[in-house]
């Protein structure tokens, strides 16, 4: 899961979990990593251009250190878990 450079992508982390990428989540997902990168670091993490995940074109991701895992994983499990509990309401 981890590349060469001993980073991560969050939409990795959810495939490496199992949990289905959804566009809503993942954007969720994304800003709540981000945010609590830059409380611990005080700056943005490091981005690179690279092609869209499920879709044409490229976008700007955020590539974490390896040692994250864990943290995006808990982040990923605790919005994947209230996206189903709301979609249940509908």
């Amino acid at each position: 899961m981890a590349d060469a450079k001993g980073t991560v992508k969050v939409v990795e982390t959810f495939r490496a979990l199992r949990v289905e990428p959804h566009k809503h989540v993942t954007w969720a997902v994304g800003d709540a990593v981000m945010q609590k990168y830059v409380k611990e670091y005080e700056r943005q993490p490091p981005k690179v251009l690279r092609p869209k995940t499920n879709a044409r074109g490229s976008h700007c991701f955020a590539f974490y250190p390896v040692d994250w895992i864990p943290v995006i994983d808990r982040i990923i499990l605790a919005n994947s878990a209230e996206a189903q509990r709301q979609g249940d309401l509908f």
